[in-house]
């Protein structure tokens, strides 16, 4: 199952991103670069979207913010009816999630509900030559890792580690597309 195109859940600490969708960001632009696809930053909240372009600079070519009040704090019920509209109508290859404590909550239920796969607590990221996206997980202690791959259903979704990639540097002169959307939490 090829990417063509590979989502970053942005995480917000507050008024800053959460240092694991960074480091995930960093490495979703090494693999998109390889074959020439596109990363795009997903962010949930309610405040300026200023954050939206400091996301292109560490490497999203697009940044989609769902901007509505009822998200200005996380609540796994109204952050996954966002995302689940949204990945439903935007159909991405692939959805990765910082393994954090929201992070987990809101991959396993938006998983769930879009009936597709979830590789947990990541500690890799790779891709062959048609671009699949292989999820490294450990086994038997960490003395194993499985590679995993979703090939049924889209997206394919991963929680990873956080401190595994290391954050990326900062790229002043990207440019990329901010998408602001108001979704229906009725």
């Amino acid at each position: 199952m090829a990417v063509s195109n590979i989502w970053v859940f942005l995480e917000l600490e507050e008024d800053h991103f959460e240092e694991a969708s960074l480091e995930i960001l960093g490495q979703a632009r090494k693999i998109a670069d390889r074959f020439g696809h596109e990363v795009t930053g997903v962010m949930i909240g309610s405040q300026d979207p200023g954050l939206c372009n400091s996301a292109i600079k560490y490497g999203a070519d697009n940044v989609i913010f769902l901007k509505h009040e009822k998200l200005n704090e996380y609540g796994t019920e109204t952050y996954t009816k966002a995302l689940f509209d949204l990945v439903r109508k935007k159909k991405p290859d692939s959805f990765l999630v910082g393994s954090t404590r929201s992070g987990k909550d809101l991959a396993a239920r938006l998983a769930a509900r879009l009936r597709t796969g979830l590789a947990a607590n990541v500690v890799s990221l790779d891709s062959d030559e048609e671009g699949t996206i292989f999820s490294g997980v450990p086994g038997y202690g960490s003395k194993v890792i499985a590679r995993i791959v979703c090939v049924k259903n889209k997206p394919q979704m991963s929680t990873i580690r956080p401190g595994i990639f290391g954050k990326p540097e900062e790229n002043s002169s990207r440019t990329g597309h901010v998408e602001i959307i108001e979704p229906n939490l009725e």
